[in-house]
């Protein structure tokens, strides 16, 4: 069977093949990048880093997302229409529009918590964070067009010199001022230089093919109707993989925010790479079957997707098991990796746990039955929440490792059955 994919999704195969580059690339570079960061600067950074911009990753979450999963699903759609430039300027239209939202509620945000916590008002940082939001969220909007595209070499390549910019800079910033300002500054600067480049001056142009454009109400709809359901997940999500961060930074100390941080990182990267190289192949042949109302191929498609990626990711667990102890030491520097590795090996199991479930997930979507992910996301979600308000001030950051497991394992296991009792 998996010959005769091979040969029929060739041009899948190509695509994912410049996926696989990005992804693997982006992975290399960051990891040198962290190992850098770690040798250079001290936790606390980065665990101030990780605290600002997980609330901004949740605000974009909240008002950019549904607008981003809206572009994906039906720019393709627009573009057979023959208006793709007028979906793309509209889309660009709503886009501006919540960031600037966003962006209003951020400062409102900012402000509050730095006098209730009798914090000096440091305007710098409020304006690189809103220049790193803004900029960030015009790359997620042109990043869009192109995955809706399938402009896979051009996406990857965006990726791999994006991040190596992005690297290259805060190293050099912190090189010169080692505070969070600098790292943050540097940051932006690699975006900038990045979007510049492949979203403005190289970006491929787009038309309307038909002078009559359709009514503007029509995409509003669309993204009522299909993005805004995104945003209860979107929450539930950002919970389980970076609300542990905020309840560390409440009992414990910035610094350990940014140990678990990087441990965390260089743990879950490997599974959800793999995770998503293997998905990328898979997952349009069994929605194309699914489609095609072929529920025999479809099944046997959604096995050996679920049987593959078992077996690969054993083999990591295995490599975890086996290798831990030095990866820690290679990839982290030695104030970073101080008794971390039972972390590393229960952060690598619980993503390996979480890719294996969005497999599920992906069963569910192909049947059209999004609404029954909802549920046991949400519930694993509140118990990783009360979990970790439990565990922290006790095991510290072992206990919110042990959370996270926790968690998804309790959705991984609700997901399942509620399939297993529906098909």
């Amino acid at each position: 069977m998996i010959r005769k994919y091979l040969t029929q999704y060739k041009h899948l195969i190509k695509e994912g093949g410049w996926v696989f580059l990005g992804q693997i690339s982006v992975a290399i570079i960051s990891l040198v990048g962290l190992r850098i960061l770690t040798e250079i600067a001290p936790a606390n950074i980065l665990g101030g880093a990780t605290l600002l911009l997980g609330a901004l990753t949740l605000l974009r979450n909240i008002f950019i997302a549904p607008i981003g999963n809206t572009q994906i699903r039906f720019h393709p759609e627009y573009v057979n229409k023959g208006y793709a430039k007028w979906f793309d300027d509209n889309i660009k239209r709503l886009y501006i529009k919540f960031i600037f939202i966003s962006i209003l509620i951020f400062i409102i945000i900012f402000f509050v918590w730095t006098y209730s916590n009798d914090y000096p008002y440091n305007i710098l940082l409020l304006l690189i964070l809103i220049l790193y939001y803004f900029l960030d969220a015009i790359k997620s909007l042109k990043i869009n067009r192109l995955s809706a595209e399938r402009r896979q070499k051009y996406s990857a390549i965006w990726q791999i010199v994006d991040t190596f910019l992005v690297n290259l800079f805060f190293i050099v910033a912190l090189l010169i001022v080692n505070n969070l300002e600098s790292y943050l500054a540097g940051q932006t600067l690699g975006l900038v230089i990045g979007l510049a480049i492949f979203g403005f001056i190289t970006y491929p142009e787009i038309e309307n093919n038909k002078n009559k454009n359709p009514d503007y109400s029509e995409i509003k709809n669309k993204v009522i109707k299909y993005g805004l359901p995104f945003i209860p997940l979107a929450i539930v999500s950002w919970i389980s993989n970076l609300g542990d961060r905020y309840i560390i930074g409440n009992y414990l100390s910035l610094t350990e925010v940014g140990i678990y941080t990087a441990v965390y990182s260089i743990a879950s990267r490997p599974f959800l790479m793999m995770g998503g190289v293997i998905s990328g192949f898979f997952r349009p042949i069994l929605f194309q079957k699914e489609g095609n109302k072929d529920s025999l191929s479809a099944k046997k498609v959604f096995k050996v997707w679920l049987i593959t990626t078992i077996t690969v990711f054993s083999l990591g667990i295995l490599v975890y098991l086996l290798f831990g102890d030095f990866i820690i030491k290679i990839l982290l520097a030695k104030t970073y990796a101080q008794d971390v590795s039972s972390i590393f090996l229960i952060i690598g199991i619980s993503y390996a746990i979480f890719s294996i479930n969005q497999i599920i997930e992906n069963r569910f979507y192909s049947f059209g039955l999004s609404n029954k992910v909802i549920l046991p996301s949400i519930v694993a979600a509140i118990v990783n929440l009360i979990v970790n308000i439990l565990l922290i001030p006790i095991y510290g950051i072992d206990g919110a490792a042990l959370a996270t497991l926790l968690g998804f394992s309790l959705q991984f296991f609700t997901v399942s059955f509620t399939l297993y009792v529906i098909k």
